[in-house]
């Protein structure tokens, strides 16, 4: 599965990254739910932070690989 949103450069962005990531990714063990939350909050605030534009979420899971980008 293969995912990919944009994202505005502002505070609510940051749940709302996390809602999208974890709406995609609901199934997985609950540690590594929340060690990709962690993740995405913290990627998603310094995109607000130090870049001010905005921003776009992709996400890949496969199997037992999971990869969450932020560009």
């Amino acid at each position: 599965m293969t995912a990919e949103q944009r994202f505005e450069s502002g505070v609510a962005s940051v749940p709302a990254v996390r809602r999208f990531v974890m709406g995609l990714i609901g199934h997985l063990p609950p540690s590594l739910l929340e060690m990709a939350s962690l993740m995405v909050s913290e990627l998603a605030t310094n995109s607000v932070l130090h870049a001010g534009t905005s921003f776009r979420v992709s996400v890949q899971c496969e199997d037992d690989e999971l990869t969450v980008s932020v560009t």
